[in-house]
């Protein structure tokens, strides 16, 4: 392979090194105080990681990612620190429906590279997923199922305009990324997102990558969809039913766009510019 230009690897080194200091207090500001705050609401752990862990992976962040299940991981054994690994992975790769494959990529080598040898040679390894001519109908109608959940009573509507879009965005992502990405096969119990982180990390993504408005709100919806349609019940690991009453509450959503924004702004230091949010209001 010929030799690469000087100017032309500063270059291409240059866009995907963001350089991101943590603040000196974010265990104590950041994770202690949102850990603290989900238990006293009746909510698992999963409520708050599956949220920081999204927006590590949106910022770039190997070094927030890997302080996050640190934190996490602190008290707990080895088979218990692999399933929360194995969690984190699993709330990685749905970012690919949301901010693309090279960043969840990129992102979650990182992080395997940068756990403990023991974990990391305990994460599962085998595929639990692939389409198969057996699989396909139950895959296609998985996708319906999560997606009628998740946008319902629009989803028509949501259809007609991806549709104008492009005619083959509605079939996508019903078929690939809800039944295909999303709604895989759970692997051992408490390593896989469900309903609710699905929603909490999808927000995570949006928020933390400064867009999308018309998306963000519409996984706001759908987060709280969860408690109305009952599908929350999938997930009994996030919390007690008064808890996750809550967190789909527009209180509890408040809570976690406040989490996420209060990450960032310990991550990068720089003011983020997200319109003020008003108790009670979204």
């Amino acid at each position: 392979m010929s030799k690469m230009n000087p100017q032309l690897k500063t270059l291409l080194a240059a866009i995907d090194n963001p350089v991101r200091v943590l603040s000196p207090d974010l265990k104590d500001k950041i994770f202690k105080k949102y850990a603290r705050e989900a238990l006293d609401r009746g909510l698992g752990l999963s409520s708050w990681l599956s949220v920081m862990t999204a927006t590590a992976i949106t910022l770039k962040s190997s070094a927030l990612m890997i302080a996050l299940y640190n934190h996490a991981t602190a008290a707990t054994d080895l088979a218990e620190s692999v399933v929360i690994a194995e969690f984190m992975r699993d709330v990685g790769i749905r970012g690919i429906a949301v901010i693309g494959i090279p960043r969840v990529v990129n992102m979650l080598t990182a992080f395997h590279d940068s756990l403990p040898s023991a974990v990391r040679s305990s994460l599962k390894s085998t595929s639990s997923y692939r389409a198969e001519v057996s699989n396909i109908v139950s895959i296609q109608r998985n996708g319906q199922t999560l997606s009628k959940s998740v946008h319902s009573p629009m989803e028509e509507a949501m259809d007609r305009k991806l549709a104008r879009a492009h005619p083959d965005l509605p079939n996508y992502l019903k078929d690939h990324i809800y039944g295909g990405l999303l709604m895989r096969p759970q692997s051992r119990a408490g390593g896989t997102a469900g309903r609710i982180t699905t929603s909490l990390s999808a927000v995570a993504y949006l928020r933390a990558d400064h867009g999308s408005s018309p998306q963000l709100l519409g996984h706001v919806f759908g987060l709280q969809r969860a408690w109305g349609d009952g599908s929350w019940e999938l997930e009994p690991s996030v919390g007690s039913a008064e808890g996750i009453q809550w967190l789909t509450s527009d209180e509890g959503c408040v809570w976690v766009l406040e989490m996420i924004d209060d990450l960032m702004s310990a991550v990068s230091h720089d003011p983020i510019d997200h319109p003020k949010i008003v108790k009670g209001k979204l």
